[in-house]
């Protein structure tokens, strides 16, 4: 039976044996939307929380994006958008493309994401614009969700390329992040160079990108 107080108590543990409890308590469908019945009654630290734990969870019920509409706490809101591609529903596409327009950055970034998860063509359409915004992980997550589609690649890499060009060195960082996920040969020989980058970050986030490009070239084989 579904005990608010058992899973205050396991958050407050926080320790992995407590963690695996909760994921299996969350498991089930009628604890976990016990859970966001009852969402107020967390406290915000409770509720981040809680969204680290949904991570590992098989799903989420349409009821977390109502709830994270409702949130009032950015950070909170932002973790939950985050989880909301675990909805088993498409109908939670058109609450993430209302996410798409917030304000927050951290929110618009991570219903991008969200979205790119989903295995939709409805996103397309959806983040096409996303690829001009003015934050740098808004734009990068956008190019990865969309590369999955072969037929706007071009305009993908065009993207990029504005990216490199920008005088902001964190929409630089930004792509180099996104050429390791998405594992871009075309750009390989820009991340070598700016490996001896003398700006510490540019040159951290080019060997990322390459240890995660080499990872999935590991994969492929």
């Amino acid at each position: 039976m579904y005990s608010i107080s058992e899973v205050k108590s396991l958050l407050e543990k926080d320790s992995i044996e407590s963690i695996e409890m909760l994921v299996e308590l969350l498991n089930n469908s009628a604890n976990i939307e016990e859970t966001f019945e009852r969402w107020s009654e967390f406290s915000i630290d409770e509720k981040l929380k809680l969204c680290k734990v949904m991570e590992k969870v098989q799903s989420i019920p349409i009821l977390a994006a109502k709830i994270a509409k409702a949130e009032d706490d950015l950070k909170v809101k932002a973790s939950l958008v985050k989880i909301l591609y675990k909805v088993g529903d498409e109908a939670v596409i058109e609450i993430l493309a209302e996410f798409l327009k917030h304000p927050d950055r951290r929110i618009r970034a991570n219903a991008v994401e969200a979205l790119g998860i989903m295995n939709s063509r409805k996103i397309k359409d959806l983040l096409m614009p996303y690829l001009e915004d003015p934050d740098n992980r808004v734009r990068a997550n956008t190019a990865v969700a969309l590369w999955k589609f072969p037929e706007i690649r071009e305009k993908v890499k065009q993207a990029f390329e504005e990216m490199l060009r920008n005088e902001n060195k964190w929409m630089k960082a930004s792509a180099f992040y996104a050429f390791g996920e998405i594992g871009i040969r075309e750009f390989l020989e820009q991340l070598v160079n700016d490996l001896y980058n003398s700006d510490e970050d540019l040159a951290k986030n080019a060997f990322l990108a390459l240890v995660s490009y080499s990872e999935k070239v590991e994969e492929e084989l």
